[in-house]
């Protein structure tokens, strides 16, 4: 597969984004057809980002990628909080990132997930939504749709 993406238009060193997932199928059973999505932040370039990705099997993971797909170092990954991920087809996931300054914060559907260092990449930059992310994490013909995008820079 390939990843889709989505420019918000918005490029910042430090900010709070809001969004919600509308998952594309059904992705509670394990040896079922899985989903992912997430969120590019400080991209500068092409592979050149922090990309933190949430995937069905009840995992994430923050990647900073150092100029192509085959340069990049894993940063931070967990299990989800058990009850913090809905996984049936058509339900939603709000994600919520704050990022700021060498600290990001994750967390979903309201509950805290995870903070992380973002130190090796400080600089402002675009911030991009994603889907199908990692190989086998999309299903031909499959539409995962977002909602409700807020994003709000801070100094």
């Amino acid at each position: 597969g390939q990843i889709q993406s989505f420019p918000t238009g918005v490029t910042a060193r430090n900010f709070i984004i809001r969004v919600t997932f509308t998952n594309p199928y059904d992705g509670s059973d394990p040896n079922g057809d899985k989903w992912d999505y997430g969120i590019i932040f400080r991209q500068t370039g092409t592979n050149r980002e922090y990309r933190l990705v949430m995937l069905s099997d009840l995992g994430w993971f923050l990647v900073w990628f150092k100029g192509s797909v085959q340069n990049y170092e894993q940063r931070a990954s967990s299990e989800i909080p058990q009850g913090a991920l809905n996984l049936g087809a058509g339900e939603t996931n709000t994600f919520e990132l704050v990022i700021n300054g060498e600290t990001g914060y994750f967390f979903l559907n309201g509950y805290f997930v995870s903070d992380f260092p973002v130190t090796d990449k400080m600089d402002s930059g675009k911030i991009i939504l994603t889907i199908g992310n990692f190989d086998g994490y999309e299903r031909s013909g499959a539409r995962t749709d977002y909602s409700d995008l807020e994003i709000i820079t801070l100094p």
